[in-house]
């Protein structure tokens, strides 16, 4: 059950990336977040990638709302962009990882798209990029993004139907923060991080 899930992918026929209006099925970058908590960070960062420029032009980002495939299901959606992006940014707010905490007794789409991200880049299939989003309070003063501890992630599998259950919740999250992060300040200022990460690693590799 565990290989048929990656499996299938393999299988799935090249679909339109409506959004881009062509048979676009390799995304420059790829956006991962929680829709309830890190949606308007996901829009801001979407618009301004695709309205910069790198070393060949204006890159193409998938994001879930725009770029929705012909079907609804998984397998032939946002797991079929996720095989199909050369860098997946992973949007990681403090709120937006809680639930990850209870991922062994309830299961969590956003982390679903943790687990088949990792394994593409632990496959050489595509480069990660993590991106931790701070917070103003209601003062106006800005508080870094400040991890909890990993021993606060089950170490037991993911409960989600569809989880390749290669890794515990925890293994996972160890190998998430294992990666190099880029600590945000500013909009403008992750953006041209980004931009300056795809240019090193994608177009000069």
């Amino acid at each position: 059950m565990i290989e048929t899930q990656l499996e299938i992918v393999n299988m799935i026929p090249v679909t339109y990336c409506e959004y881009h209006g062509n048979l676009q099925t390799m995304h420059n970058f790829f956006l991962c977040y929680r829709k309830q908590t890190d949606r308007e960070n996901a829009k801001k960062l979407f618009t301004s990638l695709e309205n910069v420029v790198t070393l060949v032009g204006t890159p193409v980002v998938y994001w879930d709302e725009v770029c929705a495939y012909a079907t609804d299901s998984f397998e032939t959606g946002r797991l079929k962009s996720i095989e199909n992006c050369e860098v997946a940014i992973l949007l990681l707010s403090e709120i937006s990882l809680k639930p990850i905490e209870q991922a062994n007794i309830l299961a969590d789409e956003v982390f679903l798209e943790y687990e088949f991200i990792i394994e593409q880049f632990l496959s050489k299939k595509c480069l990660l990029l993590p991106i931790q989003l701070g917070y103003y309070t209601a003062e106006g003063l800005f508080k870094k993004f400040r991890p909890a501890p990993i021993s606060v992630y089950p170490n037991e599998m993911h409960c989600h139907p569809k989880s390749p259950q290669k890794r515990t919740i925890r293994e996972t999250m160890t190998e998430l923060f294992r990666i190099q992060h880029i600590r945000t300040l500013s909009d403008k200022e992750y953006t041209q991080q980004i931009i300056d990460f795809y240019n090193t690693n994608v177009l000069n590799a």
